[in-house]
């Protein structure tokens, strides 16, 4: 099985995540990070469960999962998961 690792950029946007709802809705921001971090690591059994980035016009070789209104860029190496960005779907990514 392979493992997960998160690059410094995506931790940073998972904190991120979570700062921007607990402004909201203090009460939900622990689950709603836990529970996309419960997703990500889907990515134990079935790697290729997201799309290729190709799909959405990135020129780069990565992976894109969707969760809720977030885009989680990856990439498969032969011992790891590696997820390189978090960001809102309706963010312009820039590689």
């Amino acid at each position: 099985m392979l493992q997960i690792k998160y690059t410094k950029q995506a931790e940073i946007d998972l904190d991120t995540i979570f700062h921007n709802i607990f402004k909201d809705k203090s009460s939900v921001a622990v689950e709603y990070v836990n529970k996309m971090r419960e997703f990500i690591r889907l990515l134990q059994l079935n790697p290729y469960l997201g799309f290729d980035c190709k799909k959405k016009n990135i020129k780069k070789d990565c992976r894109i999962l969707v969760f809720d209104s977030y885009n989680i860029y990856y990439n498969i190496t032969k011992k790891s998961i590696k997820i390189g960005k978090i960001k809102n779907s309706r963010q312009n990514t820039k590689f």
